[in-house]
């Protein structure tokens, strides 16, 4: 659920409306994405299902024990690199929301 409520689905929502694309198009463009996510997700879970480990437990097996370290590590980084972002975009909804509530507060923007 973390995946489709996110700043980032609400930017791209946004963003397609801002292309030109109307809400009901927009909206068509995020219920297909979240069906195509919700269908990889039940495909993932499956091979994990049937051993009864969780699906990164299951994907690292290959692996073996040292090895299992660079998939957790690369996890890891996108991880950060997610939050990073998330970060970003929840800093710029605030500005934005702070500027068309308060006009007069433009001026302590550095960034503009």
């Amino acid at each position: 659920m973390s995946a489709w409520h996110s700043l980032g689905g609400y930017a791209m929502a946004v963003g397609f409306m801002a292309i030109g694309l109307s809400a009901w198009q927009a909206l068509l463009g995020m219920v297909l994405g979240m069906v195509a996510m919700w269908g990889a997700s039940n495909l993932m879970g499956v091979a994990g299902q049937k051993v009864g480990v969780p699906f990164p437990v299951f994907a690292r097996i290959t692996f073996g024990v040292h090895g299992a370290n660079l998939p957790a590590l690369l996890r890891a980084i996108v991880a950060v690199c997610w939050y990073g972002i998330q970060t970003y975009l929840a800093s710029h909804a605030i500005m934005v929301l702070v500027l068309k509530l308060a006009p007069g507060a433009a001026t302590l923007n550095n960034n503009s």
